[in-house]
């Protein structure tokens, strides 16, 4: 078996780079705070101070790589482990904190904070995960922070209380029973509960499950009064176990007790600043984009879950969808790799793959829909990295999985992937899914590209032929609806009207590749979709854009559905790689004015215009982490072909007078790259650093669509003016752009957009075509 490539202690995690940049450390307060549309409120009565969240019903967790669970911070500020949690009161009333809005440390460290202002004072709580020695397979302890400043009386009360079942409490899962077990006595522990104080342990059925400070001890909780003023604040620290601690495991008992908050708290710093710094960096002008951007990859690792065998487990979020899913999980293996974390890429393919007496034997199958995404994380792989070693070790797993392929193509009379139940996403019964043929052309040409690698020409051959033969026939079904739509592609095969947009919505561009950018089927498709499906800057989950404008038509329209987080990016990817950048700016801002001020996003539920409660459905969602991931790194460093593609869409306040753009360690299929603009009024120097492994045909670099290019120079090589864009040869390392700016740029920031979707839901539009929170309504018929 190939040697498992997580590392053996992360504690050597801390060695690195133990103090990050600068950039990026500042407040968190972006933005004004919402919270008044839920009252009636308008825009001048909002702070003009306060941090931004999109969500009314807030969820966050506090976690920690590769650890089997994490800490849920419950919307009314308690921390829920799934076997009870840490209630806190804050005030003289002693209600429950209830913050709306919380942030992270320096802005996208995952280490979390909120603040509550009652009765003349400021209470901060803070909390991190920390399992012991670092080593995620050990028990986790919540580390939290309760302090008190300013100048009166303080109160705080905090209690042990019992998980109940409730729709915004996380309940555990039984796949971690071998994390569980070795600490919790069940029997035991499910008798009726009694709970019980000694100093500032507090036990329950007689397992730890809470330290505290000991001199506050009331029954079998804790009250604190204290006076307090700004050279006297009142500080109060809390362990909380993950896992309740059983008495027989005293050792275990005894290192909770034993266990300092501080050097948790900086211990879990520096492990967190060490592992963002092994990944691509990006440095933008707006903190918001970036903060996104390094929390995204923080919330994807913590979701990643070791497992009693020592191998990897990629989940969905700690707290949401905490399984395994092929689709979810081939897009955060691509987005590592894209990153440069091709250790975690390669510790979330192993769950793909089932093995036999001499290694890899063939790739597991567990929805309808995975047969292509499977090949695509591992050809993703092969294609970031280039190693020959890895796509010979893993290409045994190709033969068996085309048979399958043609055995379930041979039994179906349209000779497709078989059609499917409405298991998900399409919600298509007994219909062949568009999605799942992009899937499979897309898996086919993995497969052939691993062949190749490995000089295998009859498999390659076979891969190849297979594709030719299957996209024929996928488009002698598709050919008569989008006749009958005007190109636009339906989610399914049978009726164009039937099923929901999922991704089919890409108009089989991105990731896909089956058609081109500036295929009429393509075009129609996100011409129709874009105006039509879109509320407050978003895609909707629901009918289909085809079925809706039917109904339109008809004199009964019907309702787009919910609002979807992260289904926006099929459609801003494709948008992208047709050369389009004002709406994929637009819909960058869209997406971040979704967010909460913790970064995280979600899938579905909530109603456009509606209260904004995600329910079941808790941030931060890993899909949509690992798609925005993707797009921000696609608008600045994105492959083509044989061409690699640099500033494909950036903000007009990234390349305003003064301002910079820095990209390193951009992991790429031709090598890695590190890239840096210097803008002025009428000039920009673009500095490249290539360490390419197989250079690029050419290198395009693509010209804001708000300026007039009049001058090109290079250092090496030639230089191409394009439409839009000049190419320039691989071994160029500097480039200088002229250009003539517009008089007023266009009004495009996560700041306007914000402000757009206050106005929206103080005020919803009667017109439903927006295509965008920031640009006017798109034309094409809906």
């Amino acid at each position: 078996m190939r040697p498992f490539r997580r590392r053996a202690t992360l504690v050597a995690l801390l060695l690195l780079s133990a103090c990050d940049s600068a950039a990026g450390e500042r407040d968190a307060a972006y933005v004004p705070d919402a919270s008044a549309w839920a009252q009636g409120g308008d825009l001048a009565s909002l702070g003009a101070t306060e941090p931004w969240s999109f969500f009314d019903v807030p969820h966050d967790e506090v976690g920690f790589e590769g650890a089997p669970m994490a800490v849920q911070i419950t919307p009314d500020g308690a921390f829920n482990t799934g076997f009870g949690e840490l209630a806190l009161g804050l005030g003289r009333d002693g209600a429950a904190p209830a913050p709306r809005v919380r942030e992270l440390r320096h802005g996208y460290l995952p280490i979390l904070a909120y603040s509550v202002p009652r009765d003349g004072l400021t209470y901060r709580v803070e909390a991190w995960a920390a399992p012991l020695d670092l080593d995620p397979a050990q028990e986790l302890l919540c580390f939290v922070r309760v302090r008190a400043t300013g100048t009166g009386e303080a109160h705080v009360t905090a209690r042990f209380a019992d998980w109940v079942a409730d729709g915004s409490r996380v309940e555990r899962e039984a796949d971690e029973d071998w994390f569980v077990d070795r600490l919790l006595d069940e029997a035991r522990w499910a008798e009726p509960t009694t709970l019980r104080r000694d100093g500032g342990r507090v036990f329950r059925n007689d397992h730890l499950v809470l330290r505290a400070p000991a001199d506050g001890g009331v029954g079998d909780g804790f009250a604190w009064t204290a006076t307090v003023s700004p050279d006297a604040p009142l500080q109060l620290d809390f362990v909380l176990p993950l896992v309740p601690v059983a008495p027989t495991r005293d050792d275990v008992v005894q290192r909770v007790l034993d266990a300092s908050p501080d050097a948790a708290s900086e211990a879990v710093e520096g492990y967190w600043r060490g592992r963002l710094a092994e990944a691509m960096s990006i440095a933008l002008p707006e903190p918001k984009v970036v903060d996104t951007f390094r929390a995204s990859l923080a919330w994807l690792l913590i979701a990643r879950d070791v497992t009693a065998t020592d191998r990897v487990v990629q989940t969905v979020s700690e707290n949401t969808f905490k399984d395994f899913f092929p689709r979810d999980a081939a897009y955060m293996t691509r987005t590592y790799d894209m990153l440069g974390l091709h250790d975690a890429a390669f510790d979330t393919l192993e769950r793909f793959i089932v093995y036999g007496a001499d290694g890899p034997a063939r790739l597991e199958r567990l929805q309808p829909d995975d047969w292509g995404q499977s090949l695509w994380a591992l050809g993703g792989h092969l294609e970031m990295t280039g190693d020959v070693d890895f796509a010979a070790w893993v290409h045994a797993v190709v033969t068996p999985h085309l048979d399958a392929l043609e055995a379930a193509t041979a039994a179906d009379p349209l000779g497709l992937w078989p059609a499917a139940g409405p298991y998900d996403n399409e919600a298509l019964d007994g219909h062949h899914y568009v999605g799942h043929s992009l899937w499979v052309l897309l898996g086919l040409a993995e497969a052939a590209r691993l062949c190749a690698t490995v000089a295998d020409t009859a498999c390659e051959d076979r891969a190849l032929a297979l594709r030719d033969g299957y996209l024929g026939r996928f488009l002698d079904a598709l050919d008569p609806l989008t006749e009958e739509t005007g190109g636009y592609i339906p989610p399914g095969l049978e009726v164009a009207t039937a099923g929901f947009d999922w991704a089919n919505v890409s108009g089989g561009v991105y990731p896909f590749g089956v058609f081109a950018p500036d295929d009429p089927r393509a075009t129609a498709t996100l011409a129709r979709v874009r105006p039509g499906r879109y509320r407050e800057g978003l895609m909707t989950y629901g009918p289909n854009a085809w079925a809706m404008a039917r109904a339109d038509a008809a004199g009964q329209p019907i309702a787009p559905g919910d609002l979807h987080h992260y289904l926006t990016m099929y459609v801003t990817q494709s948008l992208l790689a047709s050369g389009a950048q004002e709406p994929v700016v637009a819909d960058l801002y869209a997406v971040l004015a979704h967010t909460s001020n913790t970064h995280g996003g979600f899938e579905r539920v909530i109603q456009p215009y509606g209260y904004a409660d995600p329910q079941w459905n808790r941030p931060p969602h890993g899909w949509f982490a690992a798609r925005y991931l993707e797009l921000l790194r696609n608008m600045l460093v994105r492959e083509d072909g044989e061409d690699l593609h640099l500033l494909s869409a950036v903000a007009p306040g990234w390349v305003a007078p003064g301002q910079e753009i820095a990209v390193e360690r951009a992991a790429t299929r031709f090598g890695d790259l590190d890239l840096h603009l210097v803008a002025s009024e009428d000039i920009a120097v673009l500095t490249l650093t290539p360490r390419w492994r197989t250079p690029p045909r050419a290198v395009v670099v693509h010209v804001p669509w708000f300026v007039e290019l009049v001058d090109a120079r290079v250092d090496l090589g030639t230089v191409t003016r394009i439409e839009g864009a000049v190419v320039l040869s691989p071994e160029a390392t500097r480039v200088t752009l002229g250009w003539l700016r517009p008089e007023a740029p266009p009004a495009l920031s996560y700041a306007a957009a914000v402000q757009a979707l206050l106005r929206k839901r103080l005020a919803p539009p009667t017109d439903p075509l927006e295509a965008s929170l920031l640009l006017p309504p798109g034309p094409g018929a809906r």
